[in-house]
């Protein structure tokens, strides 16, 4: 279960159970990141882009390895923008949408290990395999 005590924007993500501090163990490059969305087909201002980059930057920099729920991932950018987690669930939903008929097939294959061209990346697998993909390659991904 993700607890989310105190959320902020800005890059500063914090998870205060694990992180008392506000210190992180490791520090995801959100440019980096928002390269590779772009690489994948994703509008880079648009808003389900914004709140995919806030759930795995805070998914990475407090080791959360399995995702069970995704409206709980929702509700760190619900609570950070203040709007319902329908509202990020549709925006995440329309930006891989997009990302399904955009992205370069080469590229989803690398990312996505399971990909099959005959099917469409879900909002569930898009979330648990990148944030695999960025911890297995987080020397190429860190600040």
């Amino acid at each position: 279960m993700i607890r989310t005590n105190n959320v902020t924007a800005n890059d500063n993500v914090y998870l205060n159970d694990h992180c008392p501090t506000d210190t992180k163990a490791k520090e995801l490059d959100v440019l980096k990141l928002r390269k590779l969305l772009v690489k994948l087909g994703f509008n880079p201002i648009a808003e389900g882009t914004t709140f995919i980059i806030e759930e795995i930057k805070y998914t990475i920099e407090n080791n959360i390895i399995e995702i069970k729920n995704l409206k709980q991932l929702y509700g760190i950018s619900a609570q950070i923008h203040k709007i319902s987690i329908e509202n990020v669930q549709w925006n995440i939903k329309s930006a891989i949408k997009a990302m399904n008929r955009f992205a370069d097939e080469e590229l989803l294959k690398t990312v996505f290990y399971w990909y099959d061209s005959y099917k469409n990346v879900t909002p569930r697998f898009f979330m648990s395999t990148l944030i695999d993909y960025l911890n297995e390659n987080f020397n190429e991904y860190k600040k």
